[in-house]
C-alpha cells in the first residue's frame, strides 16, 4: 500500500483540472537551489489531499541533481537517461533540435527544476495573478507554459477526447476497482487489474516483482517518480487536409479517415458496431475493436494486441497528466506530462519503438500515422514511399491500414515536439533529503 502522505499527488491521482501552469527554473549554484527548495517545500501537494483541490508540485532535473551535489554514490546509481536529459535523447526520440523553443533551445543553459500548479475544481476560473507565490525575485524563471481544458469532453486540438483511460496504480486507496481499459488485461482470469505500484512509484515492487529504482539512490528515489514534460505542437490544418485527401483515395469520408488514424470516435467511443468494446483487440470471446492495427491508440498502448501481451504490455505503461495549450494563433497542441518509474523502458520505448518504429508490432519501420516524425519530402520520385533504414530518425513511408489497406501516399508530420525535459518528482522524504543536501 502506498503512503499517500509521501507521494506527490500528480503521480497517483488523475485530475480534471481546467488549468495547468508550469514554470521552468534555472539556478546559479547550490545556494540558489537551497533558497528555492526552502520556499517551495511547504507548498508541495501530496496524494492524501482531494484531487479536486488546487495543488503544487516540485520536480528536479538531472542538471538540478548535479547542482545539489547529492554525492557520487547516489549520482552514479541514478539512470543515465535522467541525468543526461532530454536533449541527449533527441535522436532516440526523433526530435528535431532546430525547432525547439525557449527555454529548451540548444544554445540555452540547462533547466534545473520545474514547478507545476494544478488548478482545483472542474470549472475554468480566472488566471491567478501569481501562480507560484513562493517564487522569489532571485529565482530565474526561464520559461512558463499554460494548459487549459478545451471543452466538456477534454478534447485535444485535433478534436478527439483525450484521457479516456487512466491506468490504475496498485496500492492507491479508493481506486481498487479497475474499469475496463484502465489497467492491465489479465487474460488468464478474464479481468482488468491495476498496474503494479513500482511501474509508477520508485521503491515499490514492479510488474516483475523487483523493487523499482536503485538501492544506492533510495534516499531520493523512494516514493518518487520520474516525470516527462514535453510540449507537442499540433498542425490541425495539415491533419484536416490530409484526412480530406485520404478520403478521396479510400472512398471514406474525412471524418472516418480521422477516426481510423486515431482509433476512436471524436467522443472517445469505440469504432464500428463493437458495442461494449473496452480497448481489447484480440480476445476471442469479447467484441473486437474496429480500430485498424496502425491506429494511434493501438500503437501507444497495444494492450492484448501482442504475442505474450500479459508480459510485455505491463512493462511499458505511462501515466499521463497533461492538458492542451494554445499559446498564440497557429501555435496549439498538447502539454504532455507522463509519470513513470523507468524513462527508457516506459516513455522512450513507447515513443521510439511503438510510435516511431512499428517493427515490434508487425508494421515494419512505418511511423505512427498521427504522431510519427517524417522529414520534408526530398526532391525527385525516388523519395516517394521509400522505407527508412532502421537507424533513421524519420522515415518517409506511407501510412497503412486506412480501412484495412495501404494508402499510396505519405502523411505529413502533424505533431512536432518543441521542448521538454526529464525530471524527478521527489517524495516527501526525498525532498527533505535534497533540501539538506542543498544546505550542505
Amino acid at each position: 500500500m502506498i503512503d499517500l502522505s509521501e507521494v506527490q499527488r500528480i503521480v497517483v491521482k488523475p485530475h480534471a483540472t481546467p488549468r495547468l501552469d508550469i514554470a521552468f527554473l534555472r539556478v546559479a549554484d547550490r545556494s540558489g537551489m537551497a533558497s528555492f527548495l526552502q520556499r517551495a517545500i511547504g507548498h508541495v501537494t501530496y496524494a492524501n489531499t482531494p484531487p479536486d483541490e488546487a495543488g503544487f508540485h516540485v520536480a528536479i532535473s538531472g542538471a538540478g541533481i548535479g547542482v545539489l551535489e547529492v554525492g557520487t554514490r547516489i549520482t552514479a546509481a541514478l539512470p543515465p537517461t535522467f541525468l543526461e536529459g532530454m536533449r541527449a535523447a533527441a535522436r532516440r526520440l526523433g526530435d528535431r533540435p532546430e525547432v525547439l523553443d525557449t527555454p529548451f533551445r540548444h544554445d540555452e543553459g540547462p533547466i534545473h527544476a520545474a514547478v507545476i500548479r494544478v488548478e482545483g475544481g472542474s470549472e475554468r476560473r480566472p488566471a491567478p495573478d501569481v501562480p507560484f507565490p513562493f517564487l522569489g525575485e532571485d529565482d530565474e524563471v526561464a520559461g512558463t507554459w499554460v494548459g487549459h481544458r478545451r471543452d466538456a469532453i477534454g478534447s485535444e486540438p485535433f478534436g478527439f477526447a483525450d484521457g479516456v483511460t487512466d491506468p490504475v496504480i496498485a496500492g492507491v486507496p479508493g481506486r481498487e476497482h479497475v474499469e475496463p481499459g484502465n489497467g492491465i488485461w489479465d487474460a488468464a482470469n478474464r479481468r482488468w487489474r491495476a498496474v503494479a505500484t513500482g511501474e509508477a512509484v520508485l521503491g515499490h515492487a514492479d510488474e516483475v516483482g523487483a523493487i523499482a529504482g536503485h538501492p544506492d539512490a533510495a534516499l531520493i528515489e523512494r516514493d518518487s517518480s520520474y516525470l516527462v514534460i514535453r510540449r507537442l505542437r499540433q498542425d490541425v490544418q495539415a491533419f484536416d487536409e490530409a484526412c480530406a485527401d485520404l478520403a478521396d483515395a479510400t472512398g471514406l469520408d474525412s471524418e472516418q479517415v480521422a477516426e481510423q488514424i486515431v482509433g476512436r470516435k471524436r467522443s472517445g467511443a469505440p469504432l464500428g458496431d463493437a458495442t461494449g468494446n473496452d480497448f481489447l483487440y484480440r480476445s476471442g470471446d469479447r467484441p473486437r475493436s474496429d480500430a485498424p492495427p496502425t491506429a494511434h491508440i493501438r500503437r501507444a498502448n497495444p494492450r492484448d494486441d501482442l504475442t505474450r501481451a500479459d508480459v510485455i504490455t505491463p512493462r511499458h505503461q505511462l501515466f499521463r497528466r497533461g492538458l492542451p495549450y494554445k499559446a498564440q494563433e497557429g501555435d496549439e497542441g498538447l502539454l504532455f506530462l507522463a509519470v513513470c518509474a523507468d524513462l527508457r523502458r516506459q516513455f522512450e520505448f513507447v515513443q521510439a519503438r511503438w510510435l516511431q518504429d512499428g517493427t515490434r508490432l508487425g508494421l515494419g519501420v512505418e511511423p505512427d500515422g498521427l504522431t510519427g516524425r517524417r522529414p520534408e519530402p526530398a526532391p525527385g520520385p525516388a523519395a516517394v514511399d521509400r522505407p527508412a533504414p532502421d537507424d533513421a530518425l524519420y522515415g518517409r513511408v506511407s501510412t497503412r491500414a486506412i480501412d484495412g489497406g495501404r494508402v499510396g501516399r505519405s502523411l505529413a508530420s502533424f505533431v512536432t515536439p518543441t521542448g521538454g525535459e526529464y525530471f524527478l518528482l521527489p517524495g516527501r522524504g526525498a525532498l527533505s533529503y535534497l533540501l539538506g543536501c542543498s544546505l550542505g
